[in-house]
């Protein structure tokens, strides 16, 4: 067999393994949805919503804050100016969640880039933790983790209510330089 016939054979008998080593279907992002609006809040006794209205079209009502010290997103949106959104696509029952913000072309928001090192986030497939969340012993206190190290974490809380549909995993964004930033800051401590 020449040598240019047991290259071709050897990459045909590899192409199955090279398509098993893909990353799965279900680890890319959710469909999603842009459209433009201006943003809007709406006060819920102690919580806001930010409240969309799509032009001519559907209105999200999207968890943005628990009184006046923690937002759901590390972003400051000003109440009435326009901004471009971009949302997952909710199936019925759920709820959007937002990927992206922007403003006259400029991205305030992307949920896949840590807001902290600028830089993109491998979405990963992690456990569903259920039950009273304590913290592990040496694990940063919750307002050091917020600042320095946010998307270190490869656990999701899924409250205290679970059922026989509750999920058992789901895909998240992790940061390898939060990673690395706990790391540093864990051996500090000692």
């Amino acid at each position: 067999m020449k040598r240019s016939g047991l290259i071709a054979l050897v990459l045909f008998l590899a192409a199955p393994l090279a398509l098993d080593a893909a990353e799965p279907k279900s680890a890319k992002e959710p469909g999603e949805v842009t459209f433009t609006c201006p943003a809007k809040f709406q006060k819920q006794g102690q919580n806001t919503q930010l409240i969309l209205e799509e032009k001519g079209g559907e209105t999200h009502s999207i968890y943005w804050s628990s009184g006046d010290e923690w937002t759901s997103l590390p972003v400051k949106l000003k109440e009435g100016e326009e901004y471009t959104f971009t949302l997952t696509e909710a199936a019925k029952g759920e709820f959007p969640e937002i990927i992206r913000v922007e403003r006259d072309g400029k991205t305030l928001y992307d949920r896949t880039v840590c807001e902290v090192h600028q830089v993109p986030m491998k979405y990963t497939k992690v456990p569903v933790s259920y039950g009273i969340v304590a913290g592990a012993p040496g694990d940063p206190p919750w307002d050091v983790m917020q600042k320095q190290f946010p998307h270190w974490r490869e656990i999701v809380y899924g409250g205290c209510v679970i059922g026989p549909n509750s999920p058992k995993d789901e895909y998240i964004y992790v940061c390898p330089e939060c990673k690395t930033s706990v790391a540093k800051w864990k051996s500090a401590q000692k």
